[in-house]
């Protein structure tokens, strides 16, 4: 039977099968799929698929094409993954014990057992070998090379770019040939042809040569665009002229159109159809020009009658109508509409905003926004795990949309083997226009750093203030805070080393153009934090203290990367007494996996001629990183730290260098990369250690 004929007869076999009543149903007890023969992981994930597929409603015994339907689904998990010609042996378990064995292969051309009752299918796999593409040839391709246009088809990945990277399969073939078309449609090659024939290559087991045949045709090109008004109501200049010159593409059509819809909507024009037309001339040279016209159908003109809100059960309305901007009278622009829905939507108060318009008089509509509220609070588990803080978990709980007014606070408590962290932080967006935020904190925080123990409980408020989209961000903020350090083991300590008041302000600046933040590859990230701490402002210390830095990530190619970050940082006592140092809290203390990594958490420090630790005033960290992909998720890193530190601000920027060299693996998680590191120091201290293992999620830089 053809492959789709047969996937045809098994999708509605299993969407109409009834299952035959058994003599006798086992309680408690769901119809089960055995697979060996794949690998243990394997084995149980297509298991799993065949019972979501055949028995969709866990139930105790099966249809009586159940072994049928499993064996469909087996054979194209295998063709899939390149193996071609398996041979199975199946056997079935019915409900009083008999049990049935037969044999298949991918042809599926056998008579499968259909008895009533099925209640196990089992499947013993000899898959063969794996067919894999090992060359791709073209014949006519002129649009782009060999080898790039090699990578639709072999879409080889990392280290291992062998058979288990390129499996051979239909659907491979197909995802192929239709991204090469799509490549040469898209450059203006209208009527491109691209054919896919395969064949083994002698002596090779399972080696497969593609041979693609293009048919490219001309390159058309835009020659012209003009706008015909259908119904004389505008006459707009210029908004397609920019199309003139570009490859002709459906691509080109369709932007050329919704260029000229959004013009007519801002003018009060939100019926408008625009239709592209075209007419295309062959011209000497091998190309086609092709001269456009868009048509444009206006439609009515219509205003805004009344704005109208529903399912605002929870929020105020005056929240609501600061962030819509329409007003009764003003012309009808639905991107307008949707913009406001989007300010809307950016609001904690609600899980989803739509809009519509209904009529309310000819040439008016009514613009009418609909809410769906967020739940009023939610909580959340949190598990982690770092090299030296060792194991950590918490609760996060959430409120939202609090006095009706979307405002919104945040309640955090983390333990962990070395630390305990609570905080507590009420948020009012869009406190001054529609991008400040207003925010105020208060926090606890309690760490066995490696030389004392850190105290730090206060106040923050602060104002946050995005700068368009992919702008920066800017932050200031005034904090209040208790400063204590206990268990002090530093060679050199401050005048109060129980307890100070710190007062200060604080400002800050990011900018982020990383592909993202969990695991970028692409990018950069530049930041600045200054600290600024005065008995002027309510304290009893003086200081400022100053942290830039900035990260780059560059692919050397689709499965390479080099990532580099340098980081600042100093605390000065500018007009201050001069023989008063800064809180110990303040202080550098490098050294950890996110640091620099031949050493564990805050070792890294400088040292006094005891061997005794020393809180750093002034550091600059560089990182260095060459990322090889092995597979989508698994990459091996090999990297480079180099610490320039100091005890002392006259020696800005430093007069100790450490440097270290290590070797990572990372699995890359929707949380970040889990990372398993080991860095080596190149010229370690007489009290350092030589190297240092670390484990931890996230991110270094």
């Amino acid at each position: 039977m053809p492959r789709a004929k047969l996937l045809a007869a098994a999708l509605l076999a299993l969407a109409f099968a009834a299952p035959s009543s058994p003599a006798k149903e086992p309680k408690d007890e769901t119809a089960s799929f055995d697979i060996s023969g794949l690998g243990f992981l394997k084995n149980r994930e297509v298991a799993r698929t065949m019972a979501d597929f055949v028995n969709p409603g866990k139930v105790s015994w099966l249809s009586d094409d159940a072994a049928e339907n499993a064996a469909f689904v087996l054979i194209s998990e295998l063709e899939e993954r390149g193996y071609l010609h398996p041979k199975v042996e199946g056997l079935v378990t019915l409900l009083n014990g008999t049990k049935i064995p037969f044999e298949f292969d991918e042809t599926l051309n056998i008579a499968f057992p259909r008895k009533a009752g099925t209640h196990v299918v089992a499947f013993k796999v000899e898959r063969g070998v794996q067919s894999y593409i090992a060359d791709v040839h073209f014949d006519g391709l002129d649009a782009l090379s060999p080898e790039d246009a090699a990578e639709f088809f072999k879409p080889a990945y990392g280290l291992w770019s062998g058979k288990h990277a390129n499996v051979f399969s239909q659907s491979t073939l197909r995802r192929g040939r239709n991204a090469l078309l799509d490549v040469l449609l898209i450059r203006g090659y209208a009527g491109a042809q691209v054919d896919v024939s395969s064949s083994p290559i002698p002596d090779e087991k399972g080696a497969m040569r593609l041979d693609v045949k293009v048919r490219q045709g001309p390159r058309w090109v835009v020659s012209s665009f003009d706008l015909h008004d259908l119904a004389n109501a505008r006459t707009p200049a210029g908004l397609v002229d920019s199309f003139v010159g570009q490859p002709w593409s459906e691509g080109v059509r369709l932007d050329a159109a919704v260029a000229v819809r959004r013009d007519y909507y801002r003018a009060g024009y939100p019926d408008v159809s625009a239709k592209v037309v075209h007419k295309e001339t062959p011209v000497a040279g091998g190309e086609t020009q092709v001269a456009a016209t868009v048509n444009v159908q206006p439609g009515p003109h219509i205003e805004i009658g009344e704005v109208r809100y529903e399912g605002n059960n929870r929020t105020r309305l005056s929240v609501i109508r600061r962030r819509v901007h329409l007003k009764t009278g003003d012309a009808l622009d639905p991107t307008a509409i949707d913009r406001a829905r989007l300010r809307l939507g950016r609001l904690a108060a609600f899980d989803g905003v739509d809009a519509r318009t209904e009529p309310a008089a000819d040439g008016v509509r009514d613009v009418i926004f609909s809410f769906d509220e967020s739940d009023p609070w939610e909580a959340s588990v949190l598990f982690g795990y770092g090299s030296y803080e060792q194991f950590r978990a918490g609760v996060e709980t959430r409120r939202s949309n609090l006095w009706g007014r979307a405002h919104q606070d945040r309640f955090l408590v983390v333990q962990s083997v070395k630390s305990t962290r609570a905080e507590y932080t009420y948020t009012v967006p869009e406190l001054f226009g529609e991008t400040i935020d207003g925010s105020a904190r208060i926090f606890g925080f309690r760490r066995e750093e490696v030389a004392f123990v850190r105290q730090e409980y206060g106040g923050t408020v602060q104002l946050r203030k995005k700068i368009r989209r992919r702008g920066p961000e800017l932050t200031g903020g005034y904090t209040m805070e208790r400063l204590s350090d206990r268990n002090n083991t530093l060679s050199a300590t401050s005048e109060d080393t129980e307890n100070v008041n710190s007062a200060s302000l604080n400002l800050g600046i990011a900018f982020d153009r990383r592909d993202q933040a969990i695991n970028p590859k692409t990018g950069y990230r530049i930041y600045l934090q200054a600290e600024y701490a005065s008995k002027r402002l309510g304290g009893e210390v003086d200081y400022q203290r100053v942290e830039w830095g900035a990260a780059y990530h560059l692919p050397l190619s689709p499965e390479r990367w080099l990532h580099a970050g340098l980081t600042q940082g100093a605390v000065l006592t500018l007009g201050a007494n001069p023989y008063v140092p800064p809180p110990l809290n303040k202080l550098y203390y490098p050294g950890g996996d996110n640091s620099i990594r031949g050493y564990s958490e805050g070792e890294a420090t400088p040292r006094a001629a005891d061997g005794s630790f020393l809180g750093a005033k002034t550091y600059t960290l560089l990182n260095l990183e060459f990322e090889q992909a092995l597979t989508q998720q698994w990459s091996v890193v090999v990297f480079y730290d180099s610490l320039l530190e100091s005890a002392r601000i006259g020696d800005y920027p430093g007069d100790v260098n450490l440097n270290s060299v290590g070797l990572g693996l990372r699995y890359r998680t929707i949380v970040g990369p889990i990372r398993v590191e080991y860095g080596r120091n190149l010229n370690p201290r007489a009290q350092d250690a030589g190297g240092t293992w670390h484990i931890s999620v996230g991110y270094p830089f």
